[in-house]
């Protein structure tokens, strides 16, 4: 029989469990505005991005930064650094798709 070794997961910082708290609460705001924005960002958002899209990756974002900053685990915050990077990358790639001049 063998012995099992458990490794504890280290802590992140707390300038990073800040960060991503400050992401959930981007991501809580996020939602409550494209949620009143809807009717008008229906007819703004190119194929293949939707209102109820946005809204799940926005919901997304907050639940996994809101899980990275109560835990403070590596791996949580990590993940939720990685989803708010992929959101912006999604946002950025929307705005360059709507073909509207910045500021509409």
């Amino acid at each position: 029989m063998t012995d099992t070794v458990c490794v504890r997961e280290r802590p992140v910082s707390t300038p990073a469990r800040v960060f991503v708290a400050a992401t959930a609460a981007l991501s809580a705001w996020q939602i409550g505005w494209i949620a009143d924005q809807a009717e008008d960002l229906a007819g703004r958002l190119p194929a293949p991005w939707s209102v109820g899209w946005w809204l799940a990756a926005w919901t997304v974002t907050l639940a996994t930064s809101l899980m990275g900053a109560v835990t403070g685990r590596d791996r949580h915050v990590r993940v939720a650094l990685a989803v708010l990077f992929v959101v912006e990358v999604m946002g950025v790639a929307t705005a360059i798709g709507d073909r509207l001049p910045i500021g509409h």
